[in-house]
């Protein structure tokens, strides 16, 4: 969902050997979920939001009684011993989470009782007031050290510092890994409720980008607050290692929250495309043209760190970080080959939750696995292994979906991209695929007429002649491959 919703947890890495790139995705397709998180939204925040100019002020704030202690904590690398921002929790004995007046909260605009909402983001040391009692500290920082639990006992004091010590399992960026955001919606909040989002959750979610993206969308959009961000707005929150861009959303619907063509995310282009989004089924008026490969052509652009993410130097990831090698290549890469052979396989994850198994995928099939074990505080998992390569196709290395979750109780998951192998000079191609592909077009080419409005004939012929094309292409390629067999 892409609101201020999952902000920093559903992850794109991009390697580079030169400079801070990254990009990450929200691999959840909001179109189907918004009207389900709307209606899931605490009403007493929504409340609290509508009266207060800031976020920190959202959370209960209890009186300064006697009874209230007020504790400085910060966090700090265990290595270096430098601060650290990050996510704090703090639990009374009786396991109910206290709200920490004075620090944004997690999960603003999540939905209620959220396991977000008992999380607090720590930029820097900060006071805040607690019970005067037993309490369980809990805190992390990004998606890089383990879980710190402390335990204090505070009754009777009426001030205390605490100082939490995180320990590191990975240095992504020493690696050339850098993570970040490429689809955020901030909707539901002022503009200075927006501002303080923008320059809190990111840096206490450790990412290294984000894009702000702007979408079109009739009397919906009005509550998009991001829309009004101009590139030299987003200039403003960067800096200590932070970087902010501007986004499109690029889309057409048939219907109000249902796909047409589909969408495609525009990052870093220098103006908007017009028109944004397409269509009555999202505008409320106009035809269902021109088709979105348009707007492609207009936007596209290139830097180093979109050089990385075109390339497929990626995995995505809401937790475990992924490490994946053949031979010497990486994700991205193809390895050219004269004749069979075996190829030696690396693959490795790390994660502070337990995320079961590692996964190899060869052309869709798992062809090996290992599972986790715990390392200290947190978990990794291993493959090394040589593979006989006997034809053109993909490697990829994941984390599958199990029953473990996240802080944010997500689901844990994590994806390279492929490593290509091209075997006699012949790239990948299945059959197979490719005539499922042509099955949905050709499905297309009947309920495009059927369901989308034209002005004329010439802007449905331009529409429906890009399936027309993409079908020839994929036939012919097939009819080659059938050749060479």
């Amino acid at each position: 969902m892409n609101f201020p919703s999952l902000l920093g947890w559903c992850r794109l890495l991009c390697h580079t050997a030169a400079i801070l790139v990254l990009a990450s995705s929200s691999a959840f397709p909001h179109d189907l979920t918004l009207g389900a998180h709307e209606a899931s939204l605490d009403r007493r925040e929504q409340k609290l939001l509508a009266q207060v100019q800031s976020l920190s002020s959202v959370a209960s704030a209890p009186s300064r009684a006697p009874e209230t202690c007020q504790l400085t904590i910060r966090l700090i690398d265990s290595e270096t011993r430098r601060s650290l921002p990050g996510l704090v929790r703090i639990r009374k004995p009786d396991g109910t989470a206290v709200p920490l007046a004075g620090l944004v909260n997690r999960g603003t605009k999540l939905r209620d009782n959220h396991p977000a909402k008992e999380w607090f983001a720590l930029l820097d040391a900060a006071t805040v007031p607690v019970p005067q009692a037993q309490l369980t500290i809990e805190a992390f920082s990004g998606i890089e050290t383990e879980l710190a639990h402390v335990v204090a006992d505070l009754s009777g004091k009426l001030g205390a510092e605490i100082e939490i010590s995180l320990q590191p399992f990975s240095d992504a960026a020493g690696n050339g890994w850098f993570s970040g955001n490429t689809h955020l919606h901030l909707s539901g909040l002022t503009r200075a409720q927006a501002d303080e989002y923008l320059w809190t959750l990111p840096r206490a979610d450790r990412l290294d980008l984000v894009f702000v993206s702007y979408l079109e969308r009739v009397k919906a959009d009005r509550d998009y607050i991001s829309n009004a961000y101009t590139a030299a707005d987003l200039e403003h929150f960067g800096g200590k290692g932070l970087l902010f861009g501007n986004g499109e959303e690029h889309r057409h619907n048939f219907a109000g929250f249902g796909e047409g063509y589909g969408h495609v995310m525009f990052l870093n282009i220098g103006k908007l495309v017009r028109p944004v989004s397409i269509g009555a089924g999202i505008m409320g008026e106009g035809p269902d043209w021109p088709p979105l490969r348009r707007g492609i052509t207009l936007a596209l652009t290139l830097e180093n760190w979109l050089e990385a993410l075109a390339a497929g130097r990626t995995f995505i990831s809401n937790g475990p970080l992924l490490e994946f090698r053949l031979g010497d290549k990486q994700s991205g890469d193809t390895i050219q080959l004269a004749e069979p052979t075996d190829i030696s396989i690396l693959g490795r994850a790390i994660g502070r939750h337990d995320f079961k198994t590692i996964e190899l995928i060869h052309n869709g099939r798992i062809v090996n696995a290992s599972a986790s074990h715990a390392i200290g505080g947190h978990f990794e998992a291993d493959l090394h292994f040589d593979f006989a390569v006997n034809e053109s196709g993909w490697f990829a290395l994941r984390v599958p979906t199990s029953s473990a979750t996240n802080e944010m109780g997500e689901t844990l998951f994590a994806h390279t991209s492929p490593i290509y192998v091209e075997l006699d000079g012949k790239p990948v191609f299945k059959k197979e695929a490719a005539n499922a592909l042509v099955a949905d077009m050709e499905s297309a080419l009947a309920a495009i007429p059927a369901n989308a409005k034209f002005d004329d004939d010439t802007q449905r012929d331009e529409v429906l002649n890009i399936y027309r094309e993409a079908i020839e292409t994929l036939r012919r390629r097939a009819a080659a491959v059938l050749l060479d067999d």
